[in-house]
C-alpha cells in the first residue's frame, strides 16, 4: 500500500515543499514504513509505503537517475518483471523495486516505455532535460492519479482530496460531474466533483511542459485480434493459464492474502485460484471475508460463501449488516473527503477492518468478472443480422429472464437499434425522443444549465469491433464509471487499512475476452461460460451454477429507513435547485407500488432513489451548510520511520 504526491513549478520559482508534505501527509493510512520527499530547483516528490509482508524491501522513493537526473515517483505493481529485465539485460533481483525497472526503461526507451509495462500502476515522472512532467495510469486504471494545473503549477497525487492541500486551492463543486454521480449515471472520463482537479484517464500520458499540456492514449484492445479455437476446452486452458497468471502476480511478496466473498462465481473463483498453489509457489494463507444479512435471503451470502470456503478448505470470517443511518454516510463522505461507493451499511468496512486485523494487507475483489466475461444481449443483433431469426428470439427471451425490470420485447428494441445505420440515428431520435430525457428527481433548470442530459448520453457499442455483441461489452468494460467505481471503493478500503487488488481486471484476460466467441462468454440463460467452464472441479457444481444476487432487499430496508427518518423531505440538494422533493417523493412512491406488485422494475428505481441519497450526503459533507472546511496549513503528521 502506497500514495504518491508531486508538485512542478514551470515559472522557474522555488519547489512548494509545504504543499507537498501536506499533500503526503493528509494520506498517512496509506503509508507508515516509509515517507521520502524530494526536492530539487522547481520541483518536489513526495511518497508514502507500507509493507505488505515481512521479507519485503523497503521501496525508498521517489527516485532519481544519478545519470541523467530524471525522477520518479510511482504506486502499484508491475507484473512482467522479467520480460522487462529480459529487454533491458539485466538480472531480476528480487530487492530491484518496481520504480528502479520503470525508471530504468524510460532511461532506454523514454515515455514509450509505458507501452512494455504491465500491471496496475501510476507515477508521475520529471524529466530535467526536456522540462516535461509525464504522469501515466495504468491500462485499466486500478491505481488513481489525480492533478490540477494552473498560473504554472502542475500539481498531481494518489486522491483528489490531497489536491485540496495546495497553496491557494480552494474545494468548490463541480455541479455538471457531480450530477452525473448523483444522477448514477457518472460519464464523463477526467473531470471530478471538484473544480480544477481532473483524473489521469486508464491507459493515458499526460505531459505538462511550459507549452502546455498534452494528452494521448498509449494502449488499446485491438479490435481485430480474435480467438478462435475448435475444441472448447481450448478456450479453458487459455483461460485458466491467464487466470493463474493474474492471481500469481498479485500474490508476489505475500506470505497471506484475504478475499472478500460473496459466494458468487467471480469472488468464488478467486478464493480457489488463490488457494491451489503449485508446487514451485511459494505459501502464502488465504482467508475469506463474507457479509450475512439474517432475514434477508436475496441478500445473504453466508450459506453459499461457507460451502466455498468448506470445499476450498479456507477459514472464513462473516460480519453481519447492520443499518446505519443517514450520519454513517455523512461520516463516511468527510473521512474519505470525495464520493463514496454505493455499498450499502457498515458491512464493507467491518470486513476490511477484520481483514487488517488478521494482518492481510492485500484483499482480493471480485470486480472484473462482470464487466468482461457477462456477454451482452445486443448478441441478439448479432444473430438477427446473420439471418438467424429462431436463435435470436432464444437470446431475446433468455435474455428477459437474466436481466431483471426488462421484457423481451424491450430488449429486441434496444437490440434493434444498434443495426441502424450511424446516419439515420440522429434524425430518428428527434421523432422518437422521450419527452423528458432528464433523469428524475432532478430540476429541469438545474439540469440545462450543467448539459445533464448530454452529458450522461454515451455510445451503446464501439463500432471498430466486428460483432455488435463485443463491442457493447468493450464498451461497457472501459466506460468511465468503471475506473471510478473502482476508486471509490479502493478508496474507502485503504481507509480501513487493506489494498483492493483484483486479478480479473487484468489487461492480459481483458484482451482474452474481447477475442473470444461471444458464445463463451453468454450462452442461454447463463453468462461467464468460460469463467464457469474453468471451474469445474476447483468449485462445488452448485457455485459453478450459482444465480447473482443483487443485495436489492438490503437496499429497500435501508431507504426505507431514510425516508422515515424524513431525508427525502429535507434536502440540500433541493434547496440548491439540484433536485426537485416532489420529483424524489414521486419516484419513492412509484417503487413501492411497484414492489407491491412484485414488480422487479422496483429496483431500477431502488437504484436512482440510492445515488441521489448519497448524492444528498456527500453535498452535506463537503459542499453543504455545515461542511468542515479544508484548511492548507494544517500541521505535517509525525514522521513515518523504516521498521
Amino acid at each position: 500500500m502506497s500514495a504518491l504526491a508531486g508538485l512542478v513549478r514551470f515559472d522557474a520559482g522555488p519547489a512548494d515543499a509545504a504543499s507537498v508534505n501536506r499533500m503526503i501527509d493528509c494520506v498517512a493510512h496509506r503509508g507508515s514504513d516509509w515517507r521520502g520527499v524530494w526536492a530539487h530547483d522547481s520541483v518536489s516528490f513526495a511518497y508514502r509505503w507500507r509493507r505488505t509482508s515481512p521479507g519485503q524491501p523497503v521501496d525508498r522513493q521517489p527516485l532519481v537517475d544519478p545519470q541523467n537526473g530524471v525522477a520518479i515517483v510511482m504506486e502499484g505493481r508491475l507484473d512482467n518483471r522479467g520480460e522487462i529485465c529480459d529487454r533491458l539485460h539485466v538480472a531480476d533481483v528480487d530487492q530491484l523495486v518496481d520504480a528502479q525497472l520503470t525508471l530504468a526503461a524510460y532511461s532506454r526507451w523514454g515515455i514509450d516505455a509505458v507501452r512494455y509495462l504491465l500491471g496496475d500502476f501510476a507515477f508521475g515522472l520529471w524529466d530535467p532535460r526536456t522540462k516535461e512532467m509525464h504522469l501515466v495510469r495504468d491500462a485499466l486504471g486500478m491505481t488513481g492519479l489525480s492533478f490540477t494545473e494552473g498560473s504554472g503549477v502542475v500539481a498531481f497525487a494518489s486522491e483528489p482530496r490531497q489536491l485540496l492541500r495546495v497553496s491557494g486551492m480552494e474545494r468548490r463543486p463541480n455541479l455538471g460531474f457531480f450530477a452525473e454521480w448523483t444522477a448514477g449515471r457518472m460519464s464523463h472520463p477526467s473531470e471530478t466533483i471538484f473544480v480544477g482537479i481532473e483524473r489521469v484517464q486508464p491507459a493515458h500520458i499526460v505531459t505538462f511542459s511550459a507549452a502546455g499540456r498534452q494528452t494521448r492514449r498509449y494502449w488499446d484492445i485491438d479490435p481485430r485480434h480474435q480467438i478462435r479455437y475448435r475444441d472448447d476446452r481450448d478456450y479453458v486452458a487459455h483461460f485458466r493459464s491467464l487466470y493463474r497468471g493474474a492471481v500469481r502476480a498479485r500474490l508476489r511478496s505475500l506470505d497471506r492474502v484475504g478475499v472478500f466473498l460473496s459466494g458468487g462465481l467471480d469472488s468464488s473463483s478467486l478464493v480457489a485460484m488463490a488457494a491451489r498453489r503449485e508446487a514451485a509457489d511459494h505459501p502464502v494463507a488465504v482467508r475469506a471475508y463474507s457479509l450475512t444479512s439474517d432475514g434477508l435471503p436475496d441478500s445473504d451470502d453466508e450459506q453459499s460463501a461457507s460451502t466455498v470456503a468448506r470445499f476450498c478448505r479456507v477459514p472464513l470470517a462473516c460480519a453481519p449488516f447492520r443499518q446505519t443511518g443517514v450520519e454513517f454516510y455523512i461520516k463516511m463522505a468527510q473521512t474519505l473527503e470525495d464520493t463514496i461507493p454505493s455499498a450499502i451499511g457498515d458491512g464493507r468496512a467491518s470486513l476490511a477492518r477484520t481483514a487488517a486485523t488478521d494482518g492481510c494487507v492485500v484483499v482480493f475483489d471480485g470486480t472484473g468478472g462482470d464487466e468482461w466475461f457477462s456477454g451482452a444481449y445486443q448478441h441478439a443483433a448479432d444473430l438477427l443480422r446473420a439471418g438467424r431469426v429462431i436463435a435470436t428470439v432464444r437470446q431475446l427471451r433468455a435474455a428477459a429472464r437474466t436481466i431483471p425490470g426488462h421484457s423481451a420485447l424491450e430488449l429486441a428494441g434496444s437490440a434493434a437499434w444498434t443495426l441502424v445505420p450511424g446516419r439515420l440515428r440522429r434524425p430518428l431520435k428527434r421523432i422518437l425522443r422521450r419527452s423528458n430525457p432528464i433523469p428524475r428527481g432532478f430540476s429541469r433548470t438545474f439540469a440545462t444549465d450543467v448539459g445533464l442530459v448530454e452529458r450522461i448520453r454515451t455510445p451503446l457499442t464501439d463500432r471498430r469491433f466486428a460483432s455488435i455483441a463485443t463491442g457493447t461489452g468493450y464498451a461497457t468494460a472501459t466506460h468511465p464509471i468503471t475506473a471510478y467505481s473502482w476508486d471509490e471503493i479502493a478508496r474507502h478500503d485503504r481507509w480501513y487499512g487493506v489494498e483492493l487488488a483484483a486479478p480479473l481486471m487484468d489487461r492480459r484476460l481483458a484482451e482474452f475476452a474481447m477475442a473470444i466467441p461471444e458464445e463463451q462468454r453468454w450462452s442461454g440463460t447463463q453468462s461467464k461460460r468460460v469463467l464457469r467452464d474453468a471451474m469445474a472441479g476447483l468449485l462445488p457444481e452448485a457455485t459453478i451454477h450459482r444465480r447473482k444476487t443483487d443485495g436489492a432487499s438490503i437496499q429497500m430496508t435501508e431507504l426505507k429507513s431514510v425516508h422515515d427518518a424524513g431525508l427525502f423531505q429535507s434536502m440540500e440538494l433541493v434547496d440548491e435547485g439540484v433536485l426537485e422533493e416532489a420529483a424524489v417523493s414521486s419516484m419513492y412512491r412509484d417503487m413501492l407500488e411497484l414492489f407491491a406488485a412484485a414488480d422487479t422494475r422496483y429496483k431500477m428505481l431502488a437504484d436512482q432513489l440510492w445515488t441521489i441519497f448519497l448524492g444528498e450526503c456527500v453535498w452535506r459533507a463537503l459542499f453543504g451548510r455545515n461542511a468542515v472546511s479544508v484548511t492548507s496549513v494544517e500541521p505535517a503528521a509525525e514522521r513515518a520511520s523504516v521498521r
